[in-house]
Parts: structure tokens; C-alpha cells; sequence
């Protein structure tokens, strides 16, 4: 069985989540495969870096404050 592209993406986030939430923390990101290919801080900023993407990354919203799960 092949794993969706958003699984992929998804695995990515997980693995890297601390590196990515320090690098970009307050931004709106757009992860493809196995790397960040935008960032913006507003979501319209990051779509229109976006416009000639062919294939749909996973976009994500980082918060500025670390998120904890009790």
C-alpha cells in the first residue's frame, strides 16, 4: 500500500516538530514531502508564494506560544 502525500507530510512534522516550531513559530507553513517549502506570516502571503505549486502541500499554522497536550 502507498502512503498518501499528507501522510508523508505529516510524518515529516512529527519527526522535526521541535526544529520547525522554533524556526517558525507565528507562521503559516507549507510542507511538501520531506521539507518546509514556504512560510509567510499571514495566509494569503504563503498561498500567493504558493501559485505555482503543482502538487498540494500540507499548510500549517504554528503558534507563537508552545501548545502543551495535558
Amino acid at each position: 500500500m502507498t502512503r498518501s502525500n499528507s501522510s508523508i507530510e505529516a510524518e515529516y512534522y512529527e519527526k522535526n516538530c521541535k526544529v520547525i516550531c522554533k524556526k517558525y513559530r507565528g507562521k503559516w507553513i507549507a510542507i511538501l514531502g520531506e521539507k518546509v517549502i514556504a512560510s509567510g506570516k499571514g495566509i494569503s502571503v504563503l498561498y500567493q508564494s504558493l501559485s505555482n505549486e503543482h502538487q498540494t502541500p500540507l499548510i500549517m499554522y504554528i503558534p507563537e506560544t508552545e501548545v502543551q497536550l495535558l
